[in-house]
C-alpha cells in the first residue's frame, strides 16, 4: 500500500509540475527556423492545432506565417473581456478574427493536397477550434474553475486507488480459492486427474495468466484515469482527448478484427461443408422415407 501510495503521488505531481508550467509554455513563442520547400508548420495554441500553413502568402512562408500568427494570438488572448471569433471573406483569402484583431489568413494555398476541400471549409474549422482555444484560456485565468478541476481530479485519483486496492484483494482471494481447489482435487484422487491437475504445473501457468490480466486491467483503469485528469484542466484537455480518441479507435479495430474473423470462418464452414451437402440430403431423405414407412406399417 505505501509504493501504491508513493506512485499515486508522484504521477499526482507530475499533473501539477504541467499545470504549474501553463503560462510559460502558453506565452513560449515558437522558436525561428531556416523555411523548408513544401513544408506544412502547423499553428499550435494551448496543444490544440489550429491550423496548418502550407504555403506562402505575401511573401512569407509557412514557418514566418505560424510565428506571426502565434504572436498576434498570443497577444490576443492575454485580453479581458469577450473575444468572439469570427471568419471574412476576401480576395487575398479567408481571414479569421478574434476578438476584431486579425489572427491569420487562410488560402488556397494551406489546402491539403491529400484531403481537398474548400478554403472556406478550411477556415470555418479554424475558427472553430480557435473558439475552443478561447473559452479555455478564460477558464485558465479562473481560479474557481482549477480549484474544481483539481477537486475532480483528486476524487478520480480516490476512486482510482480503490480500484487497485479490489484488484489486489480479488487477486488474494481467487489465488487461496485455487489453491484450495487444488488440494481437494489432489486428496481424492491419487491417479489421472491429480496428474494432470499437478501443482507444480498447473498453478504457475495459473498465475501466470492471473498477473496478464490483472496487469492489463490496471493499465486500462490507470489509462482511463490519466485521460479523464488530463481533460480536467484547460491546458492539457487536448492531450485527454487524444487519448480517449486513441482508445476508441483501437477498441474499434479490435472489434471490427473480431467481427471481420468470424464472418471468415462462417464462410470457409459454408464452404466446406458444400461437398457434404448432397449426402446430408440423401440421408435425410432416407431417414424420412423409413420413418413414413415404419408408420403405415405399424
Amino acid at each position: 500500500m505505501r509504493s501504491l501510495t508513493h506512485s499515486l503521488t508522484r504521477w499526482l505531481g507530475i499533473v501539477l509540475a504541467m499545470l504549474c508550467l501553463q503560462s510559460p509554455l502558453a506565452a513560449m513563442p515558437l522558436a525561428m527556423k531556416a523555411p523548408v520547400a513544401g513544408e506544412e508548420v502547423p499553428l499550435r495554441v494551448f496543444n490544440r492545432t489550429v491550423f496548418v500553413f502550407r504555403g506562402d502568402f505575401l511573401g512569407a512562408n509557412p514557418q514566418v506565417r505560424s510565428n506571426r500568427a502565434h504572436m498576434l494570438l498570443e497577444v490576443t488572448l492575454n485580453q479581458a473581456g469577450d473575444l468572439p471569433v469570427a471568419v471574412k471573406s476576401t480576395p487575398e483569402g479567408q481571414l479569421i478574427t478574434v476578438g476584431g484583431a486579425l489572427a491569420f489568413v487562410a488560402t488556397t494555398a494551406d489546402i491539403d493536397p491529400l484531403n481537398p476541400q474548400k478554403v472556406e471549409d478550411l477556415a470555418a474549422d479554424a475558427a472553430r477550434k480557435l473558439s475552443e482555444v478561447v473559452s479555455e484560456t478564460r477558464e485558465a485565468r479562473d481560479f474557481d474553475a482549477l480549484v474544481k478541476a483539481f477537486g475532480f481530479s483528486v476524487v478520480a485519483t480516490a476512486i482510482f486507488a480503490i480500484l487497485l486496492t479490489l484488484i489486489a484483494r480479488v487477486r488474494r482471494l481467487v489465488a487461496q480459492r485455487l489453491l484450495r481447489l487444488m488440494n481437494q482435487v489432489s486428496g481424492k484422487s491419487s491417479t489421472g486427474v491429480a496428474s494432470l491437475l499437478d501443482r507444480r504445473m498447473l498453478l504457475p501457468l495459473l498465475g501466470r495468466l492471473g498477473n496478464a490480466l490483472r496487469w492489463s486491467l490496471i493499465a486500462l483503469i490507470a489509462y482511463q484515469w490519466l485521460s479523464f485528469v488530463l481533460s480536467r484542466f484547460p491546458y492539457t484537455r487536448a492531450w485527454g482527448e487524444g487519448l480517449n480518441a486513441y482508445l476508441w479507435s483501437l477498441a474499434r479495430e479490435i472489434v471490427m478484427a473480431i467481427v471481420g474473423a468470424l464472418t471468415g470462418l462462417g464462410v470457409a464452414i459454408v464452404i466446406f461443408s458444400l461437398p457434404a451437402l448432397p449426402s446430408i440430403l440423401s440421408a435425410s431423405c432416407w431417414l424420412g422415407w423409413a420413418a413414413v414407412a415404419q408408420r403405415r406399417t405399424g
